[in-house]
Protein backbone atom coordinates (compact mmCIF):
# COMPACT_ATOMS: atom_id res chain seq x y z
CA UNK A 1 0.00 0.00 0.00
CA UNK A 2 1.06 3.57 -0.56
CA UNK A 3 -0.03 6.58 1.64
CA UNK A 4 0.38 10.50 0.50
CA UNK A 5 0.44 12.25 3.46
CA UNK A 6 0.32 15.84 4.62
CA UNK A 7 -0.77 17.23 1.12
CA UNK A 8 -3.89 19.21 -0.01
CA UNK A 9 -5.77 16.46 -1.82
CA UNK A 10 -8.01 17.88 -4.81
CA UNK A 11 -10.76 15.32 -5.75
CA UNK A 12 -11.13 16.75 -9.58
CA UNK A 13 -14.94 17.28 -8.31
CA UNK A 14 -15.22 20.77 -8.00
CA UNK A 15 -15.61 20.38 -3.90
CA UNK A 16 -13.58 22.17 -1.51
CA UNK A 17 -9.86 20.88 -1.04
CA UNK A 18 -9.16 18.00 1.64
CA UNK A 19 -5.79 20.16 3.35
CA UNK A 20 -3.61 17.71 5.47
CA UNK A 21 -4.46 14.85 3.92
CA UNK A 22 -4.38 11.39 3.30
CA UNK A 23 -4.99 9.28 0.33
CA UNK A 24 -3.79 5.13 0.80
CA UNK A 25 -3.90 3.15 -2.58
CA UNK A 26 -3.71 -0.37 -2.71
CA UNK A 27 -3.10 -2.15 -6.01
CA UNK A 28 -4.77 0.08 -8.40
CA UNK A 29 -7.48 1.20 -6.30
CA UNK A 30 -7.88 4.61 -3.93
CA UNK A 31 -8.50 2.44 -0.46
CA UNK A 32 -9.61 5.68 1.63
CA UNK A 33 -8.53 9.48 1.62
CA UNK A 34 -9.35 12.05 4.38
CA UNK A 35 -7.88 14.30 6.58
CA UNK A 36 -4.76 12.98 8.69
CA UNK A 37 -7.21 13.47 11.82
CA UNK A 38 -9.60 11.25 10.37
CA UNK A 39 -7.63 8.74 8.53
CA UNK A 40 -4.81 6.19 9.99
CA UNK A 41 -2.04 5.09 8.01
CA UNK A 42 -1.28 1.57 7.90
CA UNK A 43 1.75 0.57 9.80
CA UNK A 44 3.39 -1.52 6.23
CA UNK A 45 2.38 1.47 3.81
CA UNK A 46 5.26 2.91 2.18
CA UNK A 47 4.27 7.02 2.83
CA UNK A 48 5.41 9.92 0.44
CA UNK A 49 5.52 12.91 2.47
CA UNK A 50 2.97 15.09 0.47
CA UNK A 51 3.23 18.50 2.64
CA UNK A 52 3.36 21.48 0.39
CA UNK A 53 1.93 19.14 -2.24
CA UNK A 54 -0.88 18.90 -4.05
CA UNK A 55 -2.71 15.70 -4.83
CA UNK A 56 -4.99 15.51 -7.81
CA UNK A 57 -6.62 13.49 -10.32
CA UNK A 58 -4.24 13.01 -13.95
CA UNK A 59 -5.09 15.37 -16.38
CA UNK A 60 -7.40 14.34 -19.13
CA UNK A 61 -7.00 15.90 -22.74
CA UNK A 62 -10.29 15.24 -24.82
CA UNK A 63 -8.87 16.91 -28.38
CA UNK A 64 -5.43 15.31 -29.14
CA UNK A 65 -4.26 14.42 -32.86
CA UNK A 66 -1.48 11.90 -31.20
CA UNK A 67 0.15 11.61 -34.71
CA UNK A 68 0.61 15.18 -35.93
CA UNK A 69 3.90 16.70 -35.27
CA UNK A 70 3.74 20.07 -33.60
CA UNK A 71 4.60 22.45 -36.41
CA UNK A 72 3.93 25.39 -38.30
CA UNK A 73 3.57 23.46 -41.33
CA UNK A 74 -0.36 21.60 -41.59
CA UNK A 75 0.95 19.40 -44.43
CA UNK A 76 4.33 17.60 -42.50
CA UNK A 77 2.45 15.24 -41.07
CA UNK A 78 0.89 14.56 -44.49
CA UNK A 79 4.32 12.76 -45.89
CA UNK A 80 4.57 10.36 -43.56
CA UNK A 81 3.65 6.98 -43.46
CA UNK A 82 1.43 5.89 -41.06
CA UNK A 83 3.53 3.34 -39.18
CA UNK A 84 6.54 6.17 -38.44
CA UNK A 85 3.67 8.27 -37.47
CA UNK A 86 2.28 5.87 -35.28
CA UNK A 87 5.91 4.51 -33.99
CA UNK A 88 6.17 8.59 -33.14
CA UNK A 89 3.12 9.33 -31.44
CA UNK A 90 3.83 6.54 -29.21
CA UNK A 91 6.89 9.16 -28.14
CA UNK A 92 4.71 11.83 -27.63
CA UNK A 93 2.01 9.46 -25.45
CA UNK A 94 4.62 8.68 -23.15
CA UNK A 95 5.96 12.45 -22.72
CA UNK A 96 2.10 13.05 -21.96
CA UNK A 97 2.21 10.66 -19.13
CA UNK A 98 5.27 11.87 -17.88
CA UNK A 99 3.35 15.77 -17.95
CA UNK A 100 0.78 14.21 -15.71
CA UNK A 101 -1.86 13.35 -18.55
CA UNK A 102 -2.88 10.33 -17.69
CA UNK A 103 -5.77 9.90 -20.38
CA UNK A 104 -6.76 11.47 -23.34
CA UNK A 105 -9.20 11.25 -27.11
CA UNK A 106 -7.60 10.94 -29.85
CA UNK A 107 -9.52 13.48 -32.14
CA UNK A 108 -8.05 12.43 -36.06
CA UNK A 109 -5.04 10.57 -36.73
CA UNK A 110 -3.83 8.75 -40.07
CA UNK A 111 -5.18 5.66 -40.74
CA UNK A 112 -5.11 2.89 -37.67
CA UNK A 113 -1.97 4.67 -35.86
CA UNK A 114 -4.08 6.17 -32.84
CA UNK A 115 -6.37 3.02 -32.48
CA UNK A 116 -3.28 1.07 -32.89
CA UNK A 117 -1.43 3.03 -30.06
CA UNK A 118 -4.32 2.44 -27.93
CA UNK A 119 -4.01 -1.39 -28.71
CA UNK A 120 -0.66 -1.46 -27.71
CA UNK A 121 -0.96 0.61 -24.29
CA UNK A 122 -4.44 -1.64 -23.16
CA UNK A 123 -1.89 -4.85 -24.27
CA UNK A 124 0.98 -3.47 -21.96
CA UNK A 125 3.35 -3.90 -24.75
CA UNK A 126 4.26 0.13 -24.21
CA UNK A 127 3.50 2.64 -21.51
CA UNK A 128 1.14 5.50 -22.15
CA UNK A 129 -2.19 6.97 -21.14
CA UNK A 130 -5.16 5.60 -22.03
CA UNK A 131 -6.56 6.40 -25.67
CA UNK A 132 -9.72 6.79 -26.48
CA UNK A 133 -9.22 6.48 -30.63
CA UNK A 134 -12.12 7.83 -32.76
CA UNK A 135 -10.48 6.60 -36.29
CA UNK A 136 -10.89 8.25 -39.43
CA UNK A 137 -13.16 11.38 -39.54
CA UNK A 138 -16.44 10.70 -41.01
CA UNK A 139 -16.78 13.99 -43.59
CA UNK A 140 -19.25 15.61 -46.11
CA UNK A 141 -18.12 14.19 -49.64
CA UNK A 142 -16.24 16.89 -51.18
CA UNK A 143 -15.04 19.13 -48.12
CA UNK A 144 -13.90 17.32 -44.57
CA UNK A 145 -10.82 18.59 -42.94
CA UNK A 146 -8.73 17.37 -45.44
CA UNK A 147 -10.72 17.80 -48.31
CA UNK A 148 -10.93 21.79 -47.40
CA UNK A 149 -7.63 22.21 -48.75
CA UNK A 150 -6.13 19.45 -50.77
CA UNK A 151 -6.81 18.16 -54.45
CA UNK A 152 -10.05 16.73 -54.56
CA UNK A 153 -8.97 13.85 -56.36
CA UNK A 154 -6.43 12.64 -53.62
CA UNK A 155 -7.03 9.79 -51.89
CA UNK A 156 -7.84 10.91 -48.44
CA UNK A 157 -9.59 7.51 -47.42
CA UNK A 158 -6.51 7.47 -44.67
CA UNK A 159 -7.45 10.23 -43.47
CA UNK A 160 -11.28 10.81 -43.53
CA UNK A 161 -14.42 9.12 -44.62
CA UNK A 162 -16.20 11.02 -47.10
CA UNK A 163 -20.34 10.27 -46.93
CA UNK A 164 -23.48 11.41 -48.80
CA UNK A 165 -26.55 10.63 -46.96
CA UNK A 166 -27.50 8.86 -44.17
CA UNK A 167 -26.87 4.91 -45.64
CA UNK A 168 -23.37 6.15 -46.04
CA UNK A 169 -23.18 7.62 -42.66
CA UNK A 170 -24.03 4.68 -40.49
CA UNK A 171 -21.81 2.23 -42.94
CA UNK A 172 -19.52 4.88 -41.84
CA UNK A 173 -19.48 4.80 -38.53
CA UNK A 174 -19.97 1.02 -38.42
CA UNK A 175 -16.60 0.19 -40.06
CA UNK A 176 -14.64 2.59 -37.33
CA UNK A 177 -16.21 0.73 -34.57
CA UNK A 178 -15.43 -2.11 -36.11
CA UNK A 179 -12.06 -1.22 -36.58
CA UNK A 180 -11.99 -0.51 -33.00
CA UNK A 181 -12.60 2.64 -32.56
CA UNK A 182 -13.96 4.18 -29.13
CA UNK A 183 -15.44 7.44 -29.95
CA UNK A 184 -16.79 8.95 -33.07
CA UNK A 185 -15.72 12.45 -34.83
CA UNK A 186 -17.95 13.92 -37.64
CA UNK A 187 -17.51 17.26 -39.00
CA UNK A 188 -19.98 19.62 -38.58
CA UNK A 189 -18.37 22.94 -40.25
CA UNK A 190 -15.40 23.44 -42.37
CA UNK A 191 -12.00 24.60 -41.15
CA UNK A 192 -11.39 28.03 -40.41
CA UNK A 193 -9.55 29.40 -43.10
CA UNK A 194 -10.31 26.70 -45.32
CA UNK A 195 -12.32 26.96 -48.87
CA UNK A 196 -15.23 26.04 -47.30
CA UNK A 197 -14.72 28.28 -44.20
CA UNK A 198 -15.62 27.33 -41.07
CA UNK A 199 -18.97 29.08 -40.23
CA UNK A 200 -20.39 26.79 -43.03
CA UNK A 201 -22.19 23.89 -41.44
CA UNK A 202 -21.01 20.30 -43.58
CA UNK A 203 -23.45 17.42 -42.65
CA UNK A 204 -26.91 17.82 -42.21
CA UNK A 205 -28.78 17.16 -38.87
CA UNK A 206 -29.81 14.12 -40.16
CA UNK A 207 -26.60 12.56 -41.21
CA UNK A 208 -25.55 13.92 -37.50
CA UNK A 209 -28.25 12.20 -36.51
CA UNK A 210 -27.74 9.15 -37.59
CA UNK A 211 -24.07 8.99 -36.40
CA UNK A 212 -24.98 9.42 -33.26
CA UNK A 213 -27.64 6.83 -33.51
CA UNK A 214 -25.19 4.14 -34.08
CA UNK A 215 -22.03 4.70 -31.70
CA UNK A 216 -25.11 4.91 -28.75
CA UNK A 217 -25.83 1.46 -29.71
CA UNK A 218 -22.70 0.09 -29.12
CA UNK A 219 -22.28 2.23 -26.08
CA UNK A 220 -19.73 4.89 -27.59
CA UNK A 221 -19.73 8.51 -28.42
CA UNK A 222 -19.88 10.75 -30.85
CA UNK A 223 -18.05 14.28 -31.43
CA UNK A 224 -17.93 17.29 -33.92
CA UNK A 225 -15.53 19.53 -35.14
CA UNK A 226 -17.51 22.61 -35.51
CA UNK A 227 -16.48 26.19 -35.75
CA UNK A 228 -19.87 27.85 -37.16
CA UNK A 229 -22.72 28.92 -35.24
CA UNK A 230 -24.98 26.75 -37.53
CA UNK A 231 -22.97 23.97 -37.33
CA UNK A 232 -23.30 23.58 -33.73
CA UNK A 233 -26.48 23.92 -33.76
CA UNK A 234 -27.31 21.36 -35.96
CA UNK A 235 -25.12 18.53 -33.75
CA UNK A 236 -26.48 19.68 -30.67
CA UNK A 237 -30.35 19.23 -32.01
CA UNK A 238 -28.85 15.77 -33.47
CA UNK A 239 -27.39 14.71 -30.01
CA UNK A 240 -23.53 14.48 -30.38
CA UNK A 241 -22.18 14.03 -26.61
CA UNK A 242 -19.16 17.17 -27.54
CA UNK A 243 -18.73 20.42 -29.32
CA UNK A 244 -15.35 20.88 -29.96
CA UNK A 245 -14.16 24.01 -30.86
CA UNK A 246 -17.77 25.84 -30.58
CA UNK A 247 -15.46 29.44 -31.93
CA UNK A 248 -18.68 30.68 -32.61
CA UNK A 249 -21.09 29.36 -30.08
CA UNK A 250 -24.02 32.13 -29.12
CA UNK A 251 -26.10 32.46 -26.06
CA UNK A 252 -29.11 30.81 -27.85
CA UNK A 253 -26.57 27.35 -28.81
CA UNK A 254 -24.96 27.73 -25.25
CA UNK A 255 -28.55 27.38 -23.72
CA UNK A 256 -29.41 24.33 -26.24
CA UNK A 257 -26.34 22.50 -25.24
CA UNK A 258 -26.93 23.14 -21.76
CA UNK A 259 -30.67 21.12 -21.71
CA UNK A 260 -28.76 18.74 -23.77
CA UNK A 261 -26.05 18.00 -21.70
CA UNK A 262 -23.73 18.56 -24.48
CA UNK A 263 -20.54 19.41 -23.46
CA UNK A 264 -17.63 21.90 -24.83
CA UNK A 265 -14.22 21.04 -25.68
CA UNK A 266 -13.01 24.96 -26.43
CA UNK A 267 -9.40 23.69 -27.68
CA UNK A 268 -8.35 27.50 -26.89
CA UNK A 269 -4.50 26.77 -26.92
CA UNK A 270 -3.67 27.22 -30.68
CA UNK A 271 -5.55 31.11 -30.29
CA UNK A 272 -2.94 31.31 -26.95
CA UNK A 273 0.12 30.08 -28.53
CA UNK A 274 -0.21 32.63 -31.48
CA UNK A 275 -0.88 35.50 -29.07
CA UNK A 276 1.48 34.72 -26.47
CA UNK A 277 4.50 34.12 -29.76
CA UNK A 278 3.36 37.13 -31.94
CA UNK A 279 7.04 38.04 -31.79
CA UNK A 280 8.53 34.44 -31.66
CA UNK A 281 10.59 34.41 -35.00
CA UNK A 282 9.78 30.97 -35.20
CA UNK A 283 6.74 31.11 -36.32
CA UNK A 284 6.49 32.18 -39.90
CA UNK A 285 5.85 35.90 -40.87
CA UNK A 286 2.76 34.75 -42.69
CA UNK A 287 0.95 33.32 -39.72
CA UNK A 288 1.80 36.05 -37.49
CA UNK A 289 0.10 38.38 -40.16
CA UNK A 290 -2.52 36.36 -40.80
CA UNK A 291 -3.20 36.29 -37.02
CA UNK A 292 -2.96 40.27 -36.35
CA UNK A 293 -5.89 40.74 -39.54
CA UNK A 294 -8.24 38.07 -38.64
CA UNK A 295 -7.21 35.97 -35.43
CA UNK A 296 -7.51 37.85 -32.77
CA UNK A 297 -10.84 38.45 -33.90
CA UNK A 298 -11.41 34.92 -33.72
CA UNK A 299 -10.02 34.69 -30.94
CA UNK A 300 -12.11 37.00 -28.79
CA UNK A 301 -14.62 35.57 -30.30
CA UNK A 302 -13.98 32.12 -29.51
CA UNK A 303 -13.33 33.04 -25.56
CA UNK A 304 -16.78 35.24 -25.38
CA UNK A 305 -18.40 31.55 -26.80
CA UNK A 306 -16.55 30.25 -23.43
CA UNK A 307 -17.94 32.64 -21.35
CA UNK A 308 -21.74 32.02 -22.87
CA UNK A 309 -21.18 28.20 -22.32
CA UNK A 310 -20.11 29.20 -18.50
CA UNK A 311 -22.97 31.05 -18.15
CA UNK A 312 -25.23 28.95 -19.63
CA UNK A 313 -24.16 26.10 -17.42
CA UNK A 314 -22.67 24.14 -20.33
CA UNK A 315 -20.07 21.15 -18.72
CA UNK A 316 -17.20 22.29 -20.23
CA UNK A 317 -13.79 19.14 -20.91
CA UNK A 318 -10.35 20.19 -21.60
CA UNK A 319 -9.09 19.56 -24.84
CA UNK A 320 -5.93 21.10 -26.54
CA UNK A 321 -5.58 20.03 -30.36
CA UNK A 322 -2.34 18.70 -29.35
CA UNK A 323 -0.70 18.54 -32.55
CA UNK A 324 -1.27 21.77 -33.65
CA UNK A 325 1.18 22.47 -30.34
CA UNK A 326 3.65 20.40 -28.18
CA UNK A 327 1.34 17.42 -26.90
CA UNK A 328 3.14 17.58 -23.31
CA UNK A 329 2.00 21.10 -22.98
CA UNK A 330 -1.61 20.27 -21.77
CA UNK A 331 -1.82 22.16 -18.85
CA UNK A 332 -1.50 25.28 -21.09
CA UNK A 333 -4.89 24.55 -22.15
CA UNK A 334 -6.22 25.19 -18.48
CA UNK A 335 -4.26 28.47 -17.98
CA UNK A 336 -6.42 29.48 -21.77
CA UNK A 337 -9.75 28.77 -20.13
CA UNK A 338 -9.02 30.47 -16.70
CA UNK A 339 -8.34 33.78 -19.02
CA UNK A 340 -11.27 33.07 -20.81
CA UNK A 341 -13.19 32.98 -17.35
CA UNK A 342 -12.56 29.74 -15.50
CA UNK A 343 -12.12 29.58 -12.01
CA UNK A 344 -8.94 27.51 -11.48
CA UNK A 345 -10.97 25.04 -9.91
CA UNK A 346 -13.29 25.12 -12.36
CA UNK A 347 -10.23 24.31 -14.72
CA UNK A 348 -9.38 21.73 -12.93
CA UNK A 349 -12.82 20.28 -12.87
CA UNK A 350 -12.43 20.23 -17.13
CA UNK A 351 -9.27 18.81 -16.77
CA UNK A 352 -10.24 15.86 -15.01
CA UNK A 353 -14.05 14.69 -13.49
CA UNK A 354 -15.75 16.37 -16.59
CA UNK A 355 -13.29 14.84 -19.33
CA UNK A 356 -13.68 11.40 -18.09
CA UNK A 357 -17.58 11.41 -17.85
CA UNK A 358 -17.30 13.02 -21.49
CA UNK A 359 -14.52 10.18 -22.35
CA UNK A 360 -17.22 7.38 -20.56
CA UNK A 361 -13.72 6.47 -18.52
CA UNK A 362 -16.12 6.01 -14.95
CA UNK A 363 -13.10 4.92 -12.97
CA UNK A 364 -10.97 7.94 -13.33
CA UNK A 365 -11.50 11.47 -13.40
CA UNK A 366 -12.06 12.15 -9.33
CA UNK A 367 -9.88 11.18 -6.30
CA UNK A 368 -12.67 8.82 -4.71
CA UNK A 369 -12.78 5.50 -2.80
CA UNK A 370 -12.67 2.64 -5.30
CA UNK A 371 -11.73 4.92 -8.65
CA UNK A 372 -8.51 4.05 -9.65
CA UNK A 373 -5.76 5.48 -9.06
CA UNK A 374 -4.67 7.58 -11.93
CA UNK A 375 -3.20 10.88 -10.08
CA UNK A 376 0.16 13.03 -9.63
CA UNK A 377 1.50 14.46 -7.18
CA UNK A 378 2.76 18.61 -7.71
CA UNK A 379 5.22 21.06 -5.86
CA UNK A 380 2.68 24.16 -4.72
CA UNK A 381 -1.07 24.71 -5.32
CA UNK A 382 -2.67 24.89 -8.68
CA UNK A 383 -5.67 27.26 -7.41
CA UNK A 384 -3.46 30.28 -6.55
CA UNK A 385 -1.47 29.95 -9.88
CA UNK A 386 -2.72 27.44 -12.06
CA UNK A 387 0.31 27.99 -14.48
CA UNK A 388 2.31 25.64 -11.68
CA UNK A 389 0.83 22.82 -13.38
CA UNK A 390 2.96 23.46 -16.98
CA UNK A 391 5.86 23.41 -15.23
CA UNK A 392 7.16 19.34 -15.41
CA UNK A 393 9.90 19.84 -12.67
CA UNK A 394 7.29 20.81 -10.15
CA UNK A 395 4.67 17.26 -10.73
CA UNK A 396 6.73 14.71 -8.25
CA UNK A 397 4.90 11.72 -9.10
CA UNK A 398 2.28 10.59 -11.75
CA UNK A 399 0.62 7.42 -11.02
CA UNK A 400 -1.88 5.09 -13.79
CA UNK A 401 -3.58 2.67 -12.26
CA UNK A 402 -1.43 2.31 -8.51
CA UNK A 403 1.20 2.27 -11.00
CA UNK A 404 4.37 5.32 -10.96
CA UNK A 405 4.59 6.15 -14.41
CA UNK A 406 7.09 9.02 -13.28
CA UNK A 407 8.90 9.40 -10.46
CA UNK A 408 11.15 12.86 -10.49
CA UNK A 409 12.28 12.66 -6.75
CA UNK A 410 14.03 9.36 -7.62
CA UNK A 411 15.50 10.86 -11.45
CA UNK A 412 17.00 13.67 -9.32
CA UNK A 413 18.64 11.30 -6.59
CA UNK A 414 19.73 9.10 -9.21
CA UNK A 415 21.11 11.94 -11.32
CA UNK A 416 22.85 13.29 -8.22
CA UNK A 417 24.80 10.22 -7.38
CA UNK A 418 26.35 9.65 -10.91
Amino acid sequence: MMALVGGTIITGTGEDPIIDGVLLIEGERIRGLGTARSLSVPRDARKVDAQGCTVMPGLIDCHVHIDHRPTYDPMVHLQENVVFAAIRGWTYAREMLRAGITSFRDAGSAGLAAIGLAQAIDSGIVPGPRVVACGQLIAMTGAGKYGSYLRPELDLSALEVWVSGVEEVRRAVRRQLGLGARAVKMMASGLLGGELGGQDPQLSIEELRAGVEEAHLQNRHVFVHSHGTQGCRNAVLAGVDSVDHGTFLDGEVASLMARNGTYLVPTLSYWARMEAHLDDESVPLSMRTQYRQTGRTQYAAHRESVRCALEAGVRIAMGTDAGELEHDKGAFELEALVHAGLTPMQAIVAGTSYGAALLRLRDVGRLEQGKIADLLLLRGDPLSDIRLLQDKSRIRLVLKGGVVCCDRDREERECSTT
